[in-house]
């Protein structure tokens, strides 16, 4: 049955009652669904399943955001004061009073099946208001039995029993996105909640109630509003689904559709099936990224990135910031000018050369943070400068904080991104800090303080496409962002996936089981697949140069999961969907000047069968189609007829699993083993400890 028949429209307007006095309540509603408001106080009173016959607010919620300044709050009197339907669209709008805020709060419908709630509030006092925060709260829902949280895409992963919760615990995701759902396999009947804007970051949330569970959406807004001034928030998304759990993970690909989020269309070709190398010429942090040899020795390193297969080298910053006595690495003074630490600008041109006859782009890592003060880019200008409420300078991460949201230094990255392909024939950049600045304070911006945050971020990485683009049709932009947002997605080539690298690192710490390590991880997988937006694309990677020196896990994976599970996790990550991504000195220990095994062989055989096998290169992939015993990963790759079976043992002991496949694939007698070349009887399947294993149809394997 298709998403639409489950999906209860939210959106098709069929009649709209808007009766006057306590008596009766506003209503909003269509042959499938009803949103009831109290007259007197606007308070969002019902969500009515007609199918059903029933209500899912277990408790009513005053609609006003909570946390203002001076409010009625949500115990207090918030009165209604007027209301109105749109004549151009399903549009119910309603103005209250609470305290000194005028709220307007407007619903809308679309005919995709979705609702959306937007405030937009209002000084109706005599004094200045700062809006600290304004908490977007559903009212406590209960859509059936036995109800779970399912935060996809983020840890915790999976279903999260509401009942297990003591009574007001709230739960948060590790990620900032804001999808959440709450399901009940019992009903076979759920709700969906996502908060989209491009201002500021705003977290989800699920609190335990005596009644249901409320979904609560936490914009981090910071606005100066004076008397009479308005500020608009943004839309908080809701819709109610029948039908099964991947219908109701599904769903949100309708919300994307309406705010039009998808993944840029101007990619570099056949981005999926690039391998992307990581590294700084002056070597990783154990080397103090001085002593590695500067781009002459990277030059002499690109035979061996095409043993490995990689496609791209990604280079660490590398423009002027300092005399390699006081300097860091992320405090360009310069980025128009390459630092004299790694070598001349000739040595990266050949660099560049060596690389591209080998088949491998270079992309560079642009800095948009801010200076060094004692930088004459800082002197310059002082106007660029964060500022905090006192109106002094805001510094970050040891130098001055920029504003990304400022257009005249967005101007000058643009620049720097287009002077770097012209000049260097890069292909793209990542860019640092792309989550944005700190809150600016300046009054002169013209924007509220925490636009600065979301919207600078974003801002920032537009201006700096912009530039790419100026020079090549098609480019890469890997934005550094580890809060998870999906709106990324719409300006990133590429964006990082913090949060599978954070659950390697949850189950390594929980020392789970290995039937633990398989299912949470295909669990985790499939979920994200099914809400990213369309062609967002994922860089997997089991390690950066922040995650082996000062955050995170502070070592190298070797020393945090041991040798063989360690490539376990770098097939893992080239064989599922999305770009792999290797950073300098995981694949030889005595790059960094550390001890183990060399693994380029591994690498290199790993990604030249992903290259090989269209399936893999640039196939779907289905986490839940297959399904192997033993602490073995499963995962059914396919592009057109061409079919691969990926297979990674987190069992450090051999055995024999068996698989679980899907009905057309059942039939197969022989498959072959792509990467030992050995027949194998899916029936049962020897898997040395960690093996790895692509296996693929084969009728004729001797």
């Amino acid at each position: 049955m298709a998403l639409a028949e489950y999906v209860l429209v939210l959106g098709i307007l069929l009649s709209v009652t808007l009766c006057a006095g306590a008596a009766e309540p506003l209503r909003l509603e269509n042959e499938n669904v009803a949103l009831e408001f109290d007259a007197d106080t606007g308070a969002w009173t019902g969500l009515v399943d007609k199918a059903a016959g029933d209500n899912l607010v277990a408790t009513p919620e005053p609609t006003v955001p909570q946390g203002l300044p001076g409010a009625s709050g949500p115990e207090g009197k918030n009165v209604l004061v007027s209301h109105e339907r749109s004549e151009d669209g399903p549009t119910l709008t309603m103005t209250l009073r609470s305290g000194p805020w005028l709220v307007h709060a407007k619903y809308d419908l679309y005919s995709e099946g979705i609702g959306s709630r937007q405030f937009t509030l209002e000084n109706a006092g005599d004094h200045p208001l700062v809006a600290r925060g304004a908490g977007h709260v559903i009212p406590a829902l209960l859509p059936g039995d036995e109800v779970a949280a399912i935060f996809p895409g983020s840890l915790p992963t999976g279903d999260l029993p509401i009942g297990r919760m003591a009574l007001g615990e709230v739960m948060r995701p590790k990620s900032h996105d804001g999808l959440v759902y709450l399901w009940s396999e019992k009903a076979h009947r759920g709700v969906g909640a996502w908060f989209f804007t491009e201002d500021e970051y705003a977290q989800a949330s699920v609190m335990f109630t005596a009644r249901g569970a409320v979904l609560r959406h936490d914009p981090a807004v910071l606005a100066p509003v004076k008397p009479g001034e308005k500020v608009q928030l943004g839309r908080q998304f809701f819709w109610l689904v029948r039908g099964s759990r991947d219908d109701l993970l599904r769903s949100v690909q309708q919300v994307y559709k309406i705010i039009d989020l998808h993944a840029p269309t101007t990619s570099l070709e056949n981005l999926c099936e690039k391998v992307l190398y990581c590294g700084h010429p002056g070597g990783p942090p154990e080397l103090g990224y001085r002593t590695y040899g500067g781009f002459k020795a990277l030059e002499a390193y690109v035979p061996t990135l095409r043993k490995m297969g990689v496609d791209l080298l990604w280079l660490l910053p590398i423009f002027e910031h300092g005399d390699g006595v006081k300097w860091n690495l992320y405090a360009p003074f310069d980025q128009f000018k390459i630092s004299p630490l790694y070598g001349t600008p000739e040595d990266l041109k050949s660099l560049s050369a060596a690389a591209a006859k080998a088949g491998i782009s270079l992309m560079f890592d642009l800095v948009p943070h801010g200076p060094p003060d004692v930088s004459p880019l800082a002197k310059a200008h002082p106007e660029w400068v964060c500022r905090d409420e006192a109106g002094k300078p805001v510094y970050e991460w040891g130098q001055l904080a920029f504003d990304d949201a400022l257009p005249a230094w967005q101007d000058y990255m643009r620049r720097v991104a287009e002077f770097n392909v012209s000049e260097y024939g890069i292909v793209g950049v990542r860019v640092d800090v792309a989550s944005g600045s700190p809150p600016n304070w300046n009054p002169a911006t013209g924007y509220r303080p925490s636009h600065s945050s979301l919207g600078g971020g974003l801002g920032m990485i537009r201006a700096i496409r912009e530039g790419l683009l100026k020079v090549r049709p098609r480019t890469i932009l890997l934005p550094e962002d580890y809060t998870g947002l999906n709106v990324f997605c719409r300006d990133g080539d590429l964006t990082y996936d913090a949060q599978l690298f954070s659950l390697f690192i949850e189950l390594q710490e929980q020392k789970a089981l290995p039937s633990d390590w398989a299912a949470r991880l295909q669990r985790f997988l499939h979920d994200q697949s099914l809400t990213l937006p369309p062609g967002a694309l994922k860089m997997r990677w089991i390690s950066n140069h922040d995650t082996v020196s000062w955050t995170y896990q502070r070592m190298r994976p070797r020393a945090a999961y041991g040798e063989e599970r360690t490539k376990a996790l770098l097939a893992l990550c080239a064989l599922i969907d999305g770009a792999p991504m290797i950073y300098q000195g995981d694949e030889d220990p005595a790059v960094y000047g550390g001890k183990g095994e060399n693994v380029v062989d591994f690498i290199g055989a790993v990604n030249a069968c992903r290259k090989r096998l269209p399936a893999l290169a640039h196939g779907s992939a289905d986490y839940q189609a297959v399904q192997a015993s033993d602490g073995v990963f499963a995962c059914l790759r396919q592009a057109g007829d061409d079919r691969a079976v990926v297979l990674v043992s987190f069992n450090p002991e051999a055995a024999k699993s068996r698989l679980a496949l899907p009905e057309p694939l059942r039939s197969v007698r022989t498959w072959k083993d792509e990467l030992s070349g050995e027949p194998v009887d899916a029936a049962s399947v020897p898997m040395a400890g960690h093996q790895v294993r692509v296996l693929a149809p084969a009728a004729d394997v001797p």
